[in-house]
Order: structure tokens, then sequence, then C-alpha cells
């Protein structure tokens, strides 16, 4: 079986200084913007996206947000604390763990997690600016995701 993986890395945010604390950071006009572009570069690849796992922090819930809601059928969307600030060695073990009723799945995560996880899966390289995403595909289950298991269908950057 198919499945397809996005790793998006949220949207411009506030400046750590305008906040009191790095979770609380939101997009800026231009990382709404972002997500926006985002949303119909989404669209236009005609998948039907299962599911979302969403880090809880205020600009990659933002990110989400403005990004899928829009699509139709809107994905089921599920906030995982583990998103935040995870190293690399827990991005690795979540994307193994994704539920396999769900075959076309995106992670709204933080660098430097999301990088180093689609390098690991694709032994390709990306400079992970906010707002950018990157299209995989495998074959398979998600239990058996390991290194450079993914090809790399399209990098959205915005």
């Amino acid at each position: 079986m198919v499945r397809n993986l996005l790793l998006v890395r949220h949207a411009e945010a506030e400046k750590v200084g305008n906040v009191s604390t790095d979770f609380q950071r939101k997009l800026t006009p231009h990382g709404i913007k972002q997500a926006e572009l985002l949303s119909a570069a989404f669209a236009e690849l005609s998948i039907h996206w299962d599911a979302v796992y969403v880090s809880p922090s205020i600009r990659t819930e933002m990110t989400a947000e403005k990004t899928f809601y829009a699509l139709r059928p809107t994905p089921r969307m599920i906030a995982s604390e583990e998103l935040y600030e995870a190293s690399t060695n827990l991005m690795k073990a979540f994307v193994t763990r994704i539920n396999s009723i769900f075959n076309n799945v995106a992670i709204v995560g933080h660098n430097p997690g999301i990088s180093e996880l689609f390098h690991y899966l694709s032994d390709d390289l990306c400079q992970y600016e906010p707002a950018t995403s990157a299209w995989l595909q495998f074959e398979g289950e998600w239990e058996h995701l390991a290194q450079n298991t993914c090809l790399v269908k399209k990098i959205f950057t915005f």
C-alpha cells in the first residue's frame, strides 16, 4: 500500500522576545499568508489527508488550522505533545507509531526535528525554513518506516 507523508515546518512566527514563552509564539501576518499558500498547494495534490499530527504550540496549531481546515474533506487534527521540541530519535519513533488506519498523514512541527526526520527518511537534504514542507511517499506500513525508505515527491517553500 502506498502511503503519503507531509512533513510541515510551522510558518513564520513572532520573535521570542514578543511573548513570555517560546510555546506561545503566534504566526506573523507573513506566516499566515505562508500557511494559506501551503493550503492552496496541498489542495492541488488531490490527496485526501486522513490525519494531521500537530505540535501543541500556538504557531504550529495556527499553521495547521490555516493550512488544513480549508481542505475538503477536512483531515482529522490530532494534537501530539511529544512533537514540541522533539528530538530526531523521538521523531523517528513517532512516525513508526502512526495509526495504520491512516494512509495519508501530515505532521506539523518544528526544526530541527522535522528537517532531521526528512533527511533520515529520504537521505536528502533540504533547507527547512519556516513554511517548508516535504511530500514523501513510501510503500508499506508505518511501523516499517526506516532510513532512506521514502521517495521525495515534492518540496514546498513559501
